[in-house]
């Protein structure tokens, strides 16, 4: 008699099961791809991706929790998101967030019959208010590049720069992260335009918290780099005249080339309005000491130093 009580109390015990069990044929969710943790323009929001395997997923669960990373704590249900075939991206805005407070949260899928799989990896932050957007972004397009600058921040650990080539749109994601307050953007494309905003940010954790935009600033890259001066530049004096030769400019395209001239020991004028395509040009001065100078210009209009050589005439 004891020993049928004491196995009925067996069973008893055994069969206290908060949930009921899986049935067998039940396929649960893998974890979703890609978790982070984001704050772009001050509003913090989770961001991941489907699993690749979909095993019946229906929607994605979000869960939340205040306190620290390993301590223990129950999360709570912030919200739930349906699973859409052709969506490659899904997030979740984070609302409420506290000053100084610690935040904890963690995705999982759910399938058809309401059953959750693994969850993703838990995304700490601490929140903290967002720094104010940097002021006076000032740049200039040069060669191949572009040069940024903008006022300090105060309160900032550094700065996200997002670029976008018009008619794009800005990306969701900062092109490049700094911690001054100036960057040079190279190996551009001279003559296309690029167009910049920054934001300052907060380092919490693993997470940039970001603020506001500063305004937008478009710019072009041009070629300022003037081409060499000409070679083997020589002044030959004729009976009715001056005869200037050079060789030609051929490290770098050329648009041609500009003739000064002035008396020895004065200014130099350009004889030339437009520029010459030849690599040589006859003169025809008043009588006395003279100085010739020949410069390249390239095709953005930069002009080079000048080539030098004089006579008397």
């Amino acid at each position: 008699m004891r020993r049928l009580i004491l196995l009925l109390i067996l069973l008893l015990v055994g069969c206290g099961v908060k949930k009921p069990p899986l049935p067998p044929d039940v396929l649960l969710p893998d974890p979703p791809r890609e978790a982070k943790l984001k704050v772009r323009e001050g509003v913090a929001f989770l961001e991941w991706k489907a699993p690749k395997a979909k095993k019946g997923l229906f929607g994605f669960k979000v869960l939340g929790r205040r306190g620290c990373p390993g301590c223990p704590g129950d999360f709570s249900e912030l919200g739930f998101l349906s699973y859409e075939e052709n969506k490659e991206v899904y997030q979740f805005v984070l609302s409420d967030l506290k000053e100084g407070e610690i935040y904890i949260f963690q995705i999982k899928g759910v399938n058809r019959w309401g059953y959750e799989g693994r969850g993703s990896e838990e995304l700490n932050l601490l929140w903290e208010s967002p720094p104010l957007p940097p002021s006076d972004l000032k740049g200039q397009g040069r060669d191949k590049k572009v040069v940024l600058e903008w006022k300090k921040v105060s309160g900032a650990s550094g700065y996200a720069i997002y670029r976008r080539l018009p008619p794009s749109p800005f990306p969701s994601d900062p092109s490049f992260y700094v911690k001054e307050e100036g960057f040079v953007d190279d190996n551009l494309e001279n003559g296309k335009t690029y167009c910049y905003v920054v934001r300052s940010f907060k380092e919490s954790g693993r997470v940039p918290i970001e603020g506001k935009s500063s305004s937008e600033i478009c710019l072009v890259p041009r070629d300022d780099s003037p081409p060499p001066p000409p070679l083997g530049f020589v002044v030959l004096r004729e009976r009715e005249g001056v005869l200037l030769r050079w060789f030609p400019v051929v490290s770098e395209p050329i648009k041609g080339y500009h003739v000064y001239r002035g008396r020895c020991e004065g200014k130099l004028e350009r004889l030339t309005e437009e520029v010459i395509a030849e690599t040589s040009f006859y003169d025809k001065p008043e009588r006395g000491c003279w100085v010739y100078g020949i410069s390249a210009v390239d095709l953005a209009g930069n002009e080079s130093e000048k080539a030098l050589g004089s006579t008397t005439f």
